[in-house]
């Protein structure tokens, strides 16, 4: 169960007495929040690794309910499923179809067509074993025994096409039938006959299949555009020998909070909940949160109680988590 954003952030606010939201803004709270987040995700591994050596020492209980080692366990298996990657033929390696979305990788399986088939588990390497392997003759991978190395690298994503349905007279929407690939997303560019140079997608509506240009365009009916997406910096699979295709379960990033909001006419702040997105983590990290979503705010009002009192029972809750 997810921990509430609107519940955190006027929870902070009431401890803070802030009712009126004039110190304390929601972009403000929304960037501190996402690095919140990812600070206590963080935090699993490490303590997850430190508890599992209680446990192989048999000093920890096996109850149902106050194993820590478990209930770290439980806390991010949300995040766990398959991770889709894409081969990118330019450099003869797989990155994640969806951008910055990998945390950590897990097993990784590769798949190869042909008589006979393979899926075979792969063995990670790193970089300069990787190389050693592949130019050894007693040790060279095989479709049996394929190895990867992971790198960072630009990647160029696959482009998408889609048909106008009605012609489109100097105008900043359109309706698109016909997809293949991936659906259009913001800051796409945008090319096809009629497409003024430099155009790209300023926003896509999945529900009514409306995509808004970011300059009015004048296209005629039935014509096919191509939405290629911006190269950029993500991680990469180095496999050996190259697969047909891949099998790969890992760890996502949690996605970032957002106190989605509205402007008032007296310049309050309104609550969205239907564009809110709650925090990801476990319910039970709701105290957490707030702690330490206050020692950030108390450094931004500049109150050193504030910083005091929240890094204190921070640290109180994870003493006896740990002991």
């Amino acid at each position: 169960m997810a921990v509430s954003v609107n519940t955190v952030y006027t929870t902070v606010l009431y401890i803070l007495n802030k009712e009126q939201r004039g110190y304390v803004t929601p972009t403000e709270f929304n960037s501190i929040s996402a690095q919140v987040q990812l600070e206590i995700f963080n935090s699993y591994f490490p303590d997850g690794n430190q508890l599992n050596r209680f446990n192989q020492n048999n000093t920890q209980n096996d109850t149902e309910y106050f194993n820590v080692f478990k209930d770290i366990r439980y806390k991010i298996y949300p995040f766990e499923g398959p991770m889709p990657f894409t081969l990118d033929t330019s450099i003869n390696a797989y990155f994640p179809t969806n951008r910055n979305t990998v945390f950590k990788i897990g097993e990784v399986i590769s798949n190869y067509s042909g008589q006979p088939s393979f899926e075979s588990i792969t063995d990670y390497v790193t970089v300069k074993d990787f190389n050693k392997i592949k130019r050894s003759k007693l040790t060279a991978p095989t479709r049996e025994h394929p190895i990867y190395t992971t790198s960072n690298s630009t990647v160029q994503p696959l482009s998408s096409t889609a048909d106008t349905t009605a012609p489109i007279a100097a105008s900043l929407t359109a309706v698109l039938n016909n997809f293949s690939g991936n659906i259009p997303r913001q800051g796409d560019v945008i090319t096809g006959t009629g497409v003024l140079a430099n155009t790209s997608v300023a926003s896509f509506n999945l529900a009514t299949n409306t995509i808004t240009f970011s300059s009015a365009q004048t296209i005629a009916a039935g014509v096919t555009l191509t939405f290629t997406p911006p190269a950029y910096n993500d991680l990469i699979l180095n496999i050996d020998p190259i697969p047909t295709s891949v099998s790969i379960s890992g760890l996502r990033r949690p996605a970032n909070p957002n106190w989605a909001f509205s402007t008032g006419q007296l310049g309050q702040y309104n609550f969205n909940p239907g564009d809110a997105v709650d925090f990801e983590l476990d319910i039970s990290e709701q105290s957490n949160i707030i702690t330490k979503v206050l020692k950030y705010f108390g450094i931004i009002i500049n109150d050193p109680t504030i910083i005091q009192t929240s890094i204190q029972e921070s640290q109180a809750v994870e003493a006896n988590e740990k002991s």
